[in-house]
């Protein structure tokens, strides 16, 4: 079940306005310097170095163990938002992180090459009376 207060750091797709075009969203949890998990915490372990990406021993694989000091981020194609902010909006429509990378380099040629393509301009409406024709061959 999908809640707001518990969000699942993943790979998904958004739209940041109705009729926008779907862009490719990670969401990640940055954590602060070093964070304990509770079972570990009272039984004198050594913290974890998150910012290294190291699993407290303790944790029996739980995993890192976010807290108040954390943030929770969304990085919806070039731009960084509050993880909180979207991730309703685009919970459910979870995608792989083959798929994200290959959208992300799309996106990245369509800045680079392609400035009028609507994924450029994310926070707009499609308007399919002014988007460039989509030529054969395109896999935009």
């Amino acid at each position: 079940m999908i809640t707001e207060n518990d969000p699942v750091p993943g790979f998904y797709l958004v739209r940041l306005v109705k009729g926008g075009p779907l862009m490719p969203v990670k969401i990640e949890w940055k954590m602060s310097e070093r964070v304990m998990c509770d079972e570990c915490a009272g039984t004198g372990q050594v913290d974890v170095n998150i910012a290294e990406g190291v699993e407290c021993d303790g944790c029996h694989g739980q995993g890192l163990v976010p807290t108040d000091d954390d943030l929770l981020l969304a990085r919806v194609g070039l731009e960084t938002y509050s993880g909180f902010e979207l991730w309703l909006r685009c919970a459910g429509n979870d995608i792989g992180l083959r798929e994200y990378n290959r959208r992300m380099a799309d996106l990245v040629d369509t800045h680079k090459h392609a400035r009028d393509r609507p994924e450029a301009r994310p926070r707009e409406p499609v308007n399919l009376a002014t988007m460039p024709p989509i030529t054969p061959g395109e896999t935009k």
